[in-house]
Formats: C-alpha cells, structure tokens, sequence
C-alpha cells in the first residue's frame, strides 16, 4: 500500500470523526474559507495581492519616514534603514553583530549585543511614531 493511500484513508477516517463531533472546517476545496458568523468567503489570491500592495505602501512610507525623521542616533537610524531594505529582524541583528554595531544601552561598559528582541522593540517603537505622524 502506497504512503499516499495510507493517507487518504487516516484522512477519512479523521474528517469522520471531526464531522461526527461538530466540527465545521471553513477551509474548501477550492483554496477558500467559509464560515465564521458573517458567512464570508475569503479568497487567498486576494489576499496575497492585497498583501502585496500593503506591503509596499508600507516600505514606502517607511522609507519617507527613514528620509525625514530625525532618529535618536545613527545606530537606529541605520536598523530603520536595514527594516526599510526588508531585511528580517534576525538578519539585523546578525549584521549589527558582524560590524561590531552594538553600543545600544548608555552604558557602554555593559554594551551587549542586541538581541532580536531588542531590535523588534527599536523597529516596532518607530513604525508606532511613523504611523502617528501619518495621522
């Protein structure tokens, strides 16, 4: 018997189960959700091309915001600048360390280097102040 027939039957046999609880899966067969109490559907090609146009809304004002604001050092402007690239988090912080970049807390005698969690705060800090000033 073939991995994907062993499959099919663990699926009906799971479905059966769920179906038989009152379960209701708003996801079809024809890659759309259904449900909910609005009885919405939910197409995920426009999703992803809304995803898309938002996405590159947002890089663009956070790009005029990376251009215009007046950052409280060099070192965060320089994170916006690599959050505007579209670098992720983690890809920051990697490169914060490789250049040496960490000089974040006042007191440098107890530098460390950032963290990821660090790094998200800074970004997350300045999209809050980037969307304020859009408002």
């Amino acid at each position: 018997m073939s991995n994907q027939n062993e499959y099919e039957k663990l699926k009906k046999v799971w479905y059966t189960k769920l179906k038989e609880s009152g379960f209701h899966d708003i996801e079809t067969k024809d890659d759309n959700l259904s449900g909910g109490t609005t009885n919405w559907r939910f197409n995920s090609k426009f999703t992803s091309r809304y995803s898309h146009q938002s996405k590159q809304e947002y890089y663009y004002q956070a790009n005029q915001f990376l251009s215009r604001f007046n950052f409280d050092s060099e070192l965060h402007k320089s994170i916006w600048a690599y959050h505007v690239e579209g670098l992720s988090i983690a890809e920051i912080v990697k490169i914060l360390k490789s250049l040496g970049k960490y000089n974040y807390k006042r007191n440098t005698r107890n530098a460390k280097t950032p963290s990821i969690n660090t790094v998200w705060r800074l970004i997350d800090r300045y999209r809050k102040i980037m969307k304020a000033n859009l408002e």
